[in-house]
C-alpha cells in the first residue's frame, strides 16, 4: 500500500512540475525605460546637490514631451533621487514611451538656464520596453550595446554651465 501511495504521490508532483513549467507566469511587459542624469559644474560638484550655491531642484526645472508636434508639460515624470549606492543625486527621468514612433523627445527647462533636450530610442516587444540610446542636447550619451555591461542604469554626466 505504501508503495502505491508513493507512486501516486510522485506522479501528482511530476504533473504538477510539468504543468508548472507550461504554464505562463504573468503575461506582462517589463518596463526597463527609466534614465539617471546628474548635472555637474566646471569643477565636477553636482549641481542636484542641494548644498551646492547654484543647487537644482524640482521647482526650478520643467519637463515638457513632444507629442504630434507639440509641447505638452510633463511634471510627473522625473523627480530628483538620492542613490545610497553612489551617493550621489541624480535627475530619475522617464521618457514618454506612448509618443509616436520609437524616438520621444523631451524638453528639460531650468529657471537658470537655456532649454535641453533628450530624445531616446525604445525597443518595444512582446515582454519588454527598454531604452536602447539617450541622445543629450544631439550628443549620443548611452548606447545598450556598448554600456549595458559597464553602466546598465544609465547614469549619465552632463556638464552644466549655469547662468546668474
Amino acid at each position: 500500500m505504501r508503495a502505491k501511495l508513493s507512486g501516486v504521490i510522485c506522479l501528482i508532483l511530476f504533473l504538477s512540475v510539468l504543468k508548472g513549467c507550461s504554464t505562463e507566469v504573468c503575461g506582462c511587459v517589463q518596463f526597463d525605460t527609466q534614465v539617471q542624469f546628474n548635472f555637474v559644474d566646471q569643477e565636477g560638484h553636482s549641481l542636484l546637490n542641494p548644498d551646492h550655491p547654484q543647487a537644482i531642484t524640482e521647482r526650478d526645472v520643467d519637463l515638457f514631451f513632444v507629442e504630434s508636434g507639440h509641447e505638452v508639460p510633463a511634471p510627473g515624470h522625473f523627480n530628483i533621487i538620492h542613490n545610497k549606492s553612489t551617493g550621489r543625486q541624480y535627475l530619475q527621468f522617464s521618457p514618454n514611451i506612448e509618443a509616436e514612433g520609437s524616438t520621444p523627445v523631451a524638453y528639460l527647462e531650468f529657471n537658470n538656464s537655456e532649454r535641453d533636450t533628450i530624445k531616446v530610442s525604445v525597443h518595444e516587444n512582446d515582454d519588454i520596453t527598454q531604452v536602447k540610446k539617450v541622445w543629450y542636447n544631439g550628443d549620443l550619451r548611452w548606447d545598450i550595446d556598448e554600456d549595458r555591461d559597464v553602466n546598465p542604469a544609465r547614469y549619465i554626466e552632463i556638464n552644466k554651465e549655469l547662468k546668474e
